[in-house]
């Protein structure tokens, strides 16, 4: 809460919020946390003289404001990073003390919102102290005070709101912040007519909610919340109100549901008889109570009867499939349960999935370049990248094998030497154009995929891939390149310009990337290792003897190194191995 309570008027930096000040060097935090609580001493000051005017009146507000900020915390039971959930701890004394002790470090976002009533009453404290402030000047004895300084003030205060107003404005602007439209269109367009869509929590649901109300988009569609599933009400909602889910319990029956310890010790096959499916029900060991929507999860796959079709939002995770993984297929940003299992090398739907990416989904949030994008949203957005990755994926296999016929054949001409025959000929060019014009696709896919979430680095990394595996090499220097433009010193990225440059045949261009990379990742060895190899590639060897000898130095006993350094010599006074 006080990171929240000291930026509520101003702030350095946006990330404050999550910053302890006292972390800071000498005197520099201490002197930061004093400015930021200028307005509390202030409203501290508001707090006594109000107090010796009317005790009463002063007394009331200041236990709201105390019930609505600090007192909220201990009522609302929030993580301090100081102690366990009382179950994680039972647990991990029960398994006899593994490791450490469970520590819940933080709430699972950046919640300031819950303390929206102590905000208030802290502005409207601030007002009140400024008019006891200029009460006191105005009454002051002091001429001075009366008739320069309590003017002086009484503009400050006047023009102060422009403080927070501009602080604040841009953090909490969004009437251009298309991101949540966008990916509630995306993914109710991912399900067929009158389907039933399984959604995880607020950000997969509440957006839906809104554009199917506000905007009348696909209404067809139902949302399944599964946190709102555990509750009663809601479970007859669903069954009573279109468009019905397929639900078979009654409402007596609904009434008595309640989460249970799960009955399965171990993982047992279950089959659902209306569905004619089989599921693994997970046993106690990975799933220790059956709680209700995990109840209601079954019971609307086997009631549909396979009428409606059946989805689960990607943000849902695996755990709450109940055993329904091996009937599910990717299609978009949605899984379908289908009445058979699905092969492996069909779990994902290819051209359904370029076909929504490319003819059906939205992406108006990429107009606004440049709009601040919170963690909350990079998360959703963060969404569309396993989509994207999947579909880059899904040529992997087609495209190496393409590839590899292409060399035979150039490899069994050359072996003959003789002219490629023209009926070879044309094949190897029709077949080098389908695998041009899949490396183009792929390219493309991954182009946008990069422009909607740039700061992720697994699309451009996987871009980089297909570029350099099959013979774009400058293409793909150019696009490592830009990487290190948008974040010059995202290891990933470093990585990602390095291979390419070594591909292309440039080792001197990828030794400073390397230097660079050095005391940014963990793993340093395969950094000295790679930076001895291209100094070995264009004969510096001192050079690599140089780099390998520091890390022995810096981790001596490791013997890759000796064993390296043994080698470099060898080569450098040309001795046989």
């Amino acid at each position: 809460y006080g990171g929240f309570h000291i930026t509520q008027f101003f702030h350095f930096s946006p990330l404050d919020t999550q910053k302890n000040f006292m972390d800071n060097t000498g005197l520099a935090g201490v002197g930061m946390l004093l400015v930021y609580l200028i307005p509390t001493f202030f409203m501290i000051f508001g707090w006594f003289y109000y107090y010796r005017k009317n005790r009463n009146v002063a007394m009331l507000l200041i236990l709201v404001t105390l019930l609505t900020t600090i007192i909220f915390v201990w009522y609302m039971n929030f993580a301090d990073g100081l102690r366990p959930e009382h179950r994680d701890y039972l647990a991990w004394v029960n398994a006899g003390k593994p490791g450490q002790m469970p520590v819940e470090h933080r709430e699972v976002r950046v919640r300031d919102y819950f303390f929206n009533a102590g905000f208030m009453f802290f502005g409207m404290w601030l007002g009140l102290a400024a008019g006891c402030l200029l009460i006191a000047l105005s009454n002051n004895k002091n001429k001075f005070l009366r008739t320069t300084v309590a003017p002086i003030c009484l503009i400050l205060f006047a023009v102060s709101p422009a403080l927070p107003l501009t602080q604040n404005y841009n953090l909490r602007d969004r009437h251009r912040n298309w991101v949540p439209f966008d990916y509630a269109y995306n993914l109710l367009m991912s399900c067929d007519r009158d389907a039933v869509l399984i959604t995880n929590g607020d950000n997969d649901t509440f957006p839906l909610w809104a554009i199917q109300e506000a905007f009348g988009i696909r209404r067809d569609v139902r949302l399944v919340n599964l946190s709102l599933l555990n509750t009663d009400w809601y479970i007859k909602q669903l069954k009573d109100v279109e468009p019905k889910v397929p639900i078979s319990f009654s409402s007596a029956q609904i009434d008595l549901l309640q989460p249970e310890l799960n009955p399965f010790m171990e993982s047992t096959r279950y089959t659902l008889p209306f569905a004619n499916i089989t599921v693994q029900i997970p046993g106690r060991k990975q799933l220790n109570a059956l709680r209700v929507q995990d109840k209601l999860v079954l019971n609307i796959i086997d009631s549909n009867k396979w009428r409606k079709p059946v989805y689960f939002a990607v943000t849902v995770s695996e755990d709450n499939f109940m055993g329904l993984d091996p009937y599910l297929q990717m299609q978009g940003l949605a899984y379908k349960i289908l009445p058979q299992p699905v092969p492996e090398d069909k779990r994902f739907d290819l051209d359904r999935t370029l076909f929504f990416l490319n003819k059906v989904y939205r992406f108006q949030a990429l107009k606004d370049e440049g709009k601040y994008i919170d963690e909350t949203v990079k998360n959703l957005l963060n969404n569309y990248t396993a989509c994207f990755i999947q579909t880059a994926y899904s040529f992997r296999t087609p495209m190496a094998k393409l590839k590899s016929q292409i060399d035979s054949l150039e490899k069994a001409q050359a072996i003959k030497g003789a002219k490629i025959a023209p009926d070879a000929a044309v094949t190897v060019r029709q077949k080098q154009d389908s695998l041009d014009a899949q490396v183009k696709l792929v390219t493309e896919t991954l182009d946008k995929c990069v422009s909607i979430v740039p700061w992720d680095w697994r699309p451009r990394m996987l871009r980089q891939e297909f570029l350099t595996n099959f013979g774009k090499i400058e293409l793909a220097q150019k696009q490592a390149d830009d990487a290190l433009k948008v974040d010059p010193n995202n290891p990933e990225f470093l990585k990602m310009a390095v291979q390419t440059y070594e591909a292309g045949g440039k080792p001197q261009l990828a030794i400073p990337l390397l230097k660079r990379l050095l005391p940014l990742e963990g793993d340093q060895w395969s950094v000295c290792m790679e930076l001895a190899r291209d100094y070995g590639e264009l004969n510096q060897y001192d050079n690599a003897v140089a780099v390998v000898s520091q890390y022995n130095e810096e981790h001596p006993g490791d013997r890759r190194a000796a064993e390296m350094l043994g080698e470099l010599n060898r080569k450098k006074t040309g001795q046989p191995k």
